[in-house]
C-alpha cells in the first residue's frame, strides 16, 4: 500500500500499517467496554441466554481466584 504519512519521529508508515494499529486498538478498548458491561448487568456474550447470565459468573470467579490464590 502507499505511504500515508509520517510519524512524529519522522518515519514512514504504510496505510496497511495505519490499519493494523487502528484495527487492534480498536478491539482492545471494544473488549474493556464488553468487560464493564459484563460487571454491570451480569451477562457473559451477547445474548441472556448465554451460560452465566443469572450473575453466577460472579461466584465462578470468586471460586476460581480462591482455588488459583490457594494453589500458588
Amino acid at each position: 500500500m502507499a505511504d500515508t504519512g509520517t510519524r512524529w519521529s519522522g518515519e514512514t508508515i504504510s496505510l496497511g500499517y495505519a490499519l493494523t494499529t487502528m484495527v487492534g486498538e480498536t478491539a482492545r478498548h471494544a473488549g474493556h467496554a464488553d468487560i464493564v458491561r459484563e460487571l454491570l448487568d451480569g451477562t457473559i456474550g451477547a445474548f441472556r441466554e448465554q451460560p452465566y447470565a443469572d450473575g453466577s459468573a460472579t461466584e465462578f470467579w470468586r471460586d476460581y481466584l480462591a482455588r488459583m490464590q490457594s494453589s500458588g
